[in-house]
């Protein structure tokens, strides 16, 4: 284990905690068999540099992700907002040029990067209702004119971390 993963193991095992027969655990206890203790120091000698430049990178994906959902979303939304099987036929016809459809296929992937980037900050509010019907339409799209079901990768992701 490194870095955020051993700072997690090390402070859930630490938690106190109290069972249902009335058991009280009062703290955690770790035995550092293979230097844990020196690799938790490592990972958490934060260089305020390092930090910074991260800080001042988000500002720079917020600001895409900012002018993405406000001027390139607003042509697909109209097919994302409906739900009804009429509507969805539109959005899928909407999308029958090969072209169109793989940059529509683009345009959600980077916004879908930022939007992994990003998350769960805060910022992200104000567009999570639109972002999620974009999510929706790419799904419904990617089925449409593949012969491989789309699942979203955060659902694929979470069996692996289990």
């Amino acid at each position: 284990m490194r870095d955020h993963v051993l700072l997690q193991a090390i402070a859930r095992i630490n938690r106190s905690c109290e069972d249902d027969d009335g058991l009280v655990k009062p703290y955690g206890f770790v035995l550092d068999f293979v230097g844990i203790f020196d690799r938790l120091k490592k990972a958490l000698a934060f260089d305020s540099d390092v930090v910074a430049s991260v800080i001042q990178n988000i500002n720079v994906l917020k600001n895409l992700f900012t002018t993405l959902m406000r001027e390139t979303a607003p042509q697909c939304l109209p097919y994302a907002l409906s739900g009804d099987d009429k509507a969805k036929e539109r959005a899928i016809d909407a999308f029958k040029d090969k072209d169109e459809r793989e940059e529509f296929f683009k345009f959600f992937r980077q916004l879908q990067n930022l939007y992994d980037i990003i998350s769960p900050d805060a910022f992200l509010s104000e567009f999570l209702d639109n972002y999620l019907a974009l999510a929706e339409l790419y799904g419904l799209i990617r089925n449409a004119y593949t012969d491989r079901v789309y699942v979203d990768r955060e659902i694929r992701r979470k069996p692996k971390n289990c």
